[in-house]
């Protein structure tokens, strides 16, 4: 039986090893439906309510590199989707989707006229930005994995650099992806970029083959949906006619999940 358990494990730890391959090969590239948590203002919330300490403990089930083009300054007030955005796990391989994007610049992202230097409006930066989308749990449904509510996160440029920092770490370190460990998830001042999503190791999920099973299993359901578009703009939420802003989670809602990171 010690001998059937050893095997399972050692089975589990090649393919963490071969995800985290993965997830390295995807950080390379670095240089709406869903529930998403905010970091706007450098202020971390879920659902309208303020995550405690702006920081929380999660477990990262997927992340996918995403660039994004906005014809118009964004307005915060007035948050619409990009109008050409693409989604991918190599730098190389991605492009907009004709059957979600209204607006596509260009067939594919490499070479676009958007992603050159020079193409902002202002300065010699890039029009189209390069960021990051991340799915995540809450610590909390570790033993319930397969029915956890998954939360996203769009990291903006010098937050991807952390990521990949944190995600070289533990392949270096562990042979691991950050979906084997519980991270702590920080949102810090920072004089260059405003402020930057930070990713600290908490501890390696110490689990058996059934755990790490409900974890892969996780990942194989997040992996095929991580990816879904925004809403059109037609299809944006409704807006208060009184003031003409978009109308914030009701109360209740986000009061049940203010314990929930």
């Amino acid at each position: 039986m010690a001998k059937q358990k050893s095997t399972a494990i050692a089975s589990w730890d090649q393919r963490l090893a071969d995800l985290a391959k993965q997830s390295m090969k995807t950080m390379a590239g670095i240089g709406g439906g869903g529930n998403f948590l905010s970091i706007r203002g450098g202020i971390l919330t879920y659902q309208g309510a303020t995550v405690p300490g702006n920081k929380m403990r999660a477990i990262i089930i997927d992340a996918v590199l995403e660039n994004q083009y906005y014809s118009t300054p964004f307005d915060p007030e007035n948050p619409s989707p990009p109008d050409c955005y693409a989604f991918g796990r190599e730098k190389n391989e991605m492009a907009p989707n004709p059957e979600h994007v209204e607006n596509i610049q260009h067939p594919t992202c490499t070479g676009c006229p958007q992603a050159q230097f020079g193409s902002a409006d202002r300065g010699k930066g890039k029009a189209c930005h390069a960021c990051q989308r991340i799915a995540l749990v809450s610590e909390n449904d570790l033993d319930n994995i397969l029915t956890a509510e998954e939360a996203y996160m769009k990291l903006p440029f010098f937050s991807t650099l952390e990521y990949a920092a944190y995600t070289r770490q533990l392949a270096d370190t562990f042979h691991k992806p950050p979906l084997a460990f519980i991270t702590e998830i920080s949102v810090v001042p920072d004089p260059k970029s405003q402020f930057r999503v930070k990713f600290t190791l908490g501890e390696e999920i110490k689990a058996d083959a059934g755990t790490y099973d409900g974890l892969w299993k996780k990942y194989e359901q997040v992996s095929k949906t991580i990816m879904f578009p925004y809403p059109k703009r037609e299809e944006a939420p409704a807006k208060n006619k009184r003031n003409g802003r978009q109308q914030a989670a009701p109360p209740a809602r986000a009061a049940a999940r203010r314990s929930k990171f």
